[in-house]
């Protein structure tokens, strides 16, 4: 704890070929990759959940990432993390989210818990540009087709309805 805040850390071994959900958050987030090469879109909210399909696709904005590159994205903005390449890899998330001492500040004003897009609502484009670097790199996309996330999301829902 520091200054009355939670102030949390994990390291994440992020797989190849896939990609991460877009998602936004409050104030925070520091992640520094320790291995591995690949990139960051990010892009203002203002922009909404497809950039690309609405016009807005020369706003987004993207980050190449390798070891010791620190990614810290604005407040509330969009944010993706792609691992287009064959090998694993890892990075640590600093983030101090909680707040002991302003809850309601925390949740409420800062948007303590994130905003997420889910895969089949994300930008076609999105999946596609991924899908070129892959290919560029001679990497196959290990990301399932969205129609397995409908079906997952599906009988999520139908399991949820019978536990009623």
């Amino acid at each position: 704890s520091m200054a009355f805040d939670n102030l949390d850390s994990h390291i994440e071994v992020f797989l190849p070929a896939v990609y991460e959900l877009a998602h936004k958050h409050g104030p925070g987030a520091n992640v520094m990759y320790l291995n591995g090469h690949g990139y960051s879109l990010l892009w203002p909210p203002e922009l909404g959940k497809n950039p690309y399909k609405d016009g807005h696709g020369d706003k987004v904005m993207r980050v190449d990432w390798g070891p010791y590159t620190v990614f810290v994205p604005p407040l509330m903005w969009y944010h993706q993390h792609f691992n287009p390449s064959p090998e694993p890899a890892r990075f640590i998330k600093v983030a101090a989210f909680g707040s002991r001492v302003h809850l309601l500040t925390a949740k409420v004003i800062f948007g303590e818990y994130p905003d997420a897009i889910d895969y089949p609502e994300e930008d076609p484009q999105i999946k596609l540009n991924f899908e070129a670097e892959c290919t560029k790199r001679g990497v196959k996309s290990l990301m399932p087709p969205v129609e397995k996330f409908l079906k997952l999301k599906e009988a999520d829902q139908k399991e949820k309805e019978g536990k009623k």
